[in-house]
């Protein structure tokens, strides 16, 4: 007995090294990385610049910033580019992505020994190469809430394990996923009425009526603090505007449809495989009931998981990530049956495509490298050469990173223009009288991004009253009153 128990915790041990390397390599592919150039995408540099100025200068979301994301997301900023500009985000990104592996190895533990789930956990997030897109979005770090509660939504099924501080931690989750963005709480809608209808057969309505109350509380504990702090600021009906009512604006949008969305995720590798798994999971031997109910909330959550992430009509690869923790559980279930039917050639094959997925690491590493083809440092140092930290600046186009690196603050609260500006016009109105009545020290065009050519001809009559101070194909800088 205490050679097993010696040799089960040897595997915990290692198993959780594995998933320590696993995550550094994943969030090694941040542009935030000690490897990578530091210099963010598009949506990251928004949520740091937002999280920088929020510590540096007291910035408020949705008042002095405008952007559509939940308000977790810029906390989550705030605290990443306060403990270091260049690696506080990927420091963060690392916690919560090992956070994310650890809780889907534990869940997957339930249906198997903890090897055979550590190797189920690592085969499945090897695919999250082609879906995390340099990191520091809001999937990425909705994941880790996602995983914490399926856990939690597992252990319930299969042991009827409940306490008030799960049932907190649950509630907490959803609405933190909630405040980052609202089409990825799946999950929790569909193991929540899951286990709701189950208790509700039985009768068990004290039951219910306590875990909804502690639910709720855990709602409570992220959810006060957040609207408080918006109150406080006299932002709430700003955060409405721009939370809720643009994304139901920019979802219409969208020139895609769903099932457009639908068959571009279809496919792909992960999900081809994922499909798979999940069909292998419910063949061979014979199971309890428990694991029927389990099998059927989990295949629903995944399904709802997936229609969501089409919802907006626009298939970006990243918005798949919140699909993984869920997806893990098919891999759980499935993979240790592969196994068993397989003998030790079969195995090996199985390593060798593992040890093929890990080659595909340096390709996709550089595939997001090789996208930076302005000269960055010479534009950062003459942004920093001609004005000072208390100079007002733009950057027209979507790219904050500017902004960020230089360490200067936009003129304007829309920091980006596009696509923002298309989704609603009067933005771009209100940009250009912000430009007119503030006159920023530097104007700074990035033509990378496709803006409405009404809107290239109000910047070319502006920069009339500018200099040009440097310029390369896809950049130009002007600024007021060269001497």
């Amino acid at each position: 007995m205490s050679d097993r128990v010696g040799k089960e915790k040897k595997i915990k041990l290692i198993g959780t090294i594995l998933l320590w390397i696993l995550a550094l390599l994943i969030c090694s592919l941040s542009k935030n990385s000690f490897i990578s150039d530091g210099i963010p995408l598009t949506d990251s540099s928004v949520f740091q610049y937002i999280g920088y100025q929020m510590w540096k200068h007291g910035g408020i979301p949705y008042v002095d910033f405008f952007d559509h994301k939940g308000p977790v997301i810029y906390f989550v900023n705030m605290l990443g580019t306060y403990l270091s500009l260049r690696y506080g985000i990927f420091l963060i990104e690392l916690l919560f992505m090992m956070v994310t592996l650890f809780f889907s190895w534990k869940t997957l533990a339930m249906f198997s020994d903890h090897l055979t789930a550590l190797f189920s956990t690592i085969l499945c997030y090897l695919f999250l190469y082609d879906f995390f897109e340099c990191g520091n979005l809001v999937e990425e770090y909705a994941m880790a809430f996602m995983a914490v509660s399926i856990y939690l939504f597992s252990d319930y099924y299969k042991q009827k394990k409940v306490t008030c501080l799960r049932i907190i931690i649950i509630g907490i989750c959803f609405v933190s996923v909630l405040f980052l963005r609202p089409n990825m709480i799946g999950i929790w809608l569909v193991f929540c009425a899951g286990i709701f209808i189950q208790e509700l057969i039985t009768k068990n309505y004290i039951f219910l009526i306590k875990v909804s109350g502690l639910f709720l509380l855990g709602v409570f504990i992220v959810s006060i603090p957040i609207l408080v702090y918006l109150w406080y600021c006299q932002a709430l009906k700003l955060f409405w505007d721009c939370y809720i009512t643009f994304n139901f604006e920019y979802s219409g949008f969208a020139e895609g449809s769903a099932i457009q969305s639908f068959y571009s995720y279809l496919k792909s590798e992960f999900f081809i495989i994922t499909i798979c798994f999940w069909g292998i999971a419910i063949l061979g031997n014979k199971r309890e009931s428990w694991f029927w109910k389990y099998y059927l909330s989990a295949l629903i959550a995944l399904i709802v998981s997936v229609l969501l992430c089409c919802v907006s009509g626009n298939p970006v690869p990243h918005y798949l990530m919140t699909v993984f923790p869920i997806a893990a559980v098919g891999y759980g279930i499935g993979v240790p049956k592969v196994l068993g039917w397989m003998n030790g050639k079969g195995k090996v094959m199985i390593l060798l495509g593992i040890g093929l997925q890990l080659m595909m690491f340096p390709k996709t590493y550089f595939k997001f490298q090789d996208e930076q083809k302005v000269n960055f440092d010479q534009v950062i140092g003459k942004i920093q050469e001609y004005s000072d930290e208390n100079d007002r600046i733009t950057v027209y186009g979507n790219a904050c990173k500017y902004y960020l690196i230089s360490e200067r603050t936009s003129v304007s609260r829309y920091m980006y223009q596009y696509p923002i500006g298309d989704v609603r016009v009067s933005i771009m109105d209100a940009y250009f009288n912000d430009l007119c009545e503030k006159e920023p020290k530097m104007i700074i065009v990035d033509h990378t991004f496709d803006m409405a050519e009404e809107n290239n001809e109000r910047m070319e009559r502006l920069i009339v009253s500018y200099d040009l101070l440097y310029e390369e194909e896809d950049i130009s800088l002007w600024i007021k009153g060269l001497e």
